[in-house]
Order: C-alpha cells, then structure tokens, then sequence
C-alpha cells in the first residue's frame, strides 16, 4: 500500500514540475505527446475521444459552460432531441465545444448561390438557365458567338444596334454583316414631271424621280412619245442628280434601256434593277434622249399633260 501511494506521489509531482506529458517517450516536445507503442502493425494506435450518442450529449447540457470550452467528444449516433447547445450535431463524428455550441470538427462548404443563367453543379459552375440581368460582350475586337443547335427564342427580340426603325428588315450583305434596312418607302410610286418636254439628241432631265428604299429594287417606267418628227428610239437612264447624268450610291442593270417610236404617238414601257448601297433611301432622277436617222434635227415630245400612260414606280 505504502509503495502505491508513492508512486501516485512522484506521477503527479514529475508531471507538476515538467508540465508535459509524453505516453511511450520521456521527452515530451508539448503539453501532450502521444508516440506510437510499435510501428510493426501487432497493436492499434491513436486517441480515442469520449464516445457519446446525441442523447447522452443533450443529458450533459448543463455541465458545458465556459470552463469546457475545447472540449472534444465523438457522437456515435444521433438520437435525442436536438436542444440550443446540440443544433449543428446533425452527424455522426468529432465535435467541439466553443462555449456555447457543440461544433463538428469539418464545417460544410460555404453555398453559393448562383442566378442570371448560371448554375452550380457540385463545384462547378455552368452557364445556362434564365439570364434575368442585362448582359453585355465587349471588347476591342471582333466577338463570336457560336449557336450549334436549332434555337427557341420565345416573346420579343431586340436588336439595338445599327439604325432601328419602325418596319425595317434585317438583312445581311455578302460577308454576313447584318443591318437594319426599310421595308416600305415613301412613297411606291415616283414623282412624274406635268410638264410635257423637248427630247432630242441630247441627254436632259426628264422631271422625273423615284425615291429608292436601300438595297435592291427593280425600278418600272412607263412613257408617251409624241409629236415626233421621224421614227427613232427613245433611250432613258437614272442618275442620283437632276442636274448632271452621273451614279453614285447605287447600281443600275441595265444602264440605258427604252423603247421604239414612231412619227405618231407612241407608248412604250421599260425597268431597271437597282442596288442601293449609299445606307438609306436614295433619289434617281429620269433622264433620257432620242435617236433618229437625222439625230441633228429630231424632237420628239416626252408627253405627260392630259395621258395616263407615263408612271414610274418601285417594287422591291
């Protein structure tokens, strides 16, 4: 009896003076230090903490205050009802106390939550779904985005850019360059001069035009020869000035057409198809001469007062 109480004694005074603990070494390196009794495999190692189902865990609830804080248990099953200080032990595992919750050992991922058409799929996070913020692809150059698949776009699309207005198209040119373009101009049918005019052999400004949407059209003309002097054929084209017979902002297939006349009145109808590349509608003019076996002396009359024959119209 008298050799275990000194044992007792010189445990607690050896531990009272160098005030580390080493199980299986005598030169602890921290307040505890456990080394492994063998490496060969032959015996279980490590610390085992105490094992307590929730239960037994909420039965101890007034024993943990301050003073417990660090406090480790292992919860070996979750029965009971959950109580202020139990709420995160919602698993089986380690868990300490910090002085007012008992905490598990691994804390859960932080959530994220992710909108305006993003998703998170475990760790990843993937574009798709609804994009209700506005989104906006920048940049210095040339951005490309790529659809592989038939799309569904349900309800009203806006396209902002270019020169929106109401009625247009969009349409593309040859590099697939989209733009807003007129579908209707103002107006279908062109202006005709009401002043009947002197053709001869001479290229004149006929006082007549037509407003063209841009893009392309075909442009129809309809004429009243009269008062002609010798049989011959009357020639017209278009120029985008009433003043001098030049093109700019535009082509004309063909670029001269007309029909034939006689000595007595004659009518005649002809067209051309235009492309209208100068951005927004443009205004050709009429312009026309005649050609006879004595172009020096011919005339002839461009008759527009009191027939119903001459127009001039655009269809696109």
């Amino acid at each position: 009896m008298k050799k275990k109480v000194l044992f007792f004694v010189c445990l607690i005074a050896a531990a009272t003076s160098q005030a580390q603990v080493g199980i299986n070494n005598s030169d602890p390196k921290a307040s505890l230090h456990v080394t492994p009794q063998n490496t060969d495999g032959t015996t279980a190692e490590g610390i085992i903490a105490p094992n307590l189902t929730r239960a037994q865990l909420i039965e101890k609830d007034a024993r943990y205050d301050r003073d417990q804080r660090g406090a480790i248990v292992y919860v070996s099953d979750l029965s009971g009802t959950i109580t202020t200080k139990t709420a995160l032990v919602t698993a089986i595992g380690y868990y300490f106390f910090d002085d007012t919750l008992w905490r598990p050992f691994s804390q859960p991922a932080a959530v994220t939550t992710a909108n305006n058409g993003l998703n998170m799929n475990g760790t990843t996070t993937e574009l798709g779904g609804a994009l209700t913020k506005a989104t906006t692809i920048s940049g210095t150059t040339a951005n490309t985005l790529t659809i592989s698949a038939p799309s569904i776009i349900s309800g009203a699309l806006q396209i902002s850019s270019g020169t929106p207005g109401s009625g247009k198209v969009l349409t593309s040119d040859a590099t697939g360059n989209a733009t807003w373009q007129n579908v209707t101009a103002a107006p279908y049918a062109g202006t005709m001069g009401g002043t009947d005019l002197s053709m001869t052999s001479s290229l004149r400004y006929l006082q007549s035009y037509i407003d063209v949407p841009s893009g392309r059209s075909q442009i129809f003309v309809g004429g009243f020869i009269a008062y002609a002097s010798a049989n011959g054929y009357a020639t017209f084209s278009l120029s985008s000035s009433s003043t001098a017979h030049y093109g700019t902002g535009y082509s004309l297939v063909p670029g001269l057409a007309g029909f034939t006349f006689t000595t007595e009145s004659s009518i005649g109808q002809f067209s051309f198809f235009t492309n209208n590349t100068s951005g927004g509608v443009l205004r050709l003019y009429l312009w026309g001469l005649i050609s006879t076996a004595e172009p020096a002396t011919a005339t002839a009359t461009w008759k527009v007062q009191s027939v119903s024959e001459p127009y001039i119209f655009v269809a696109y």
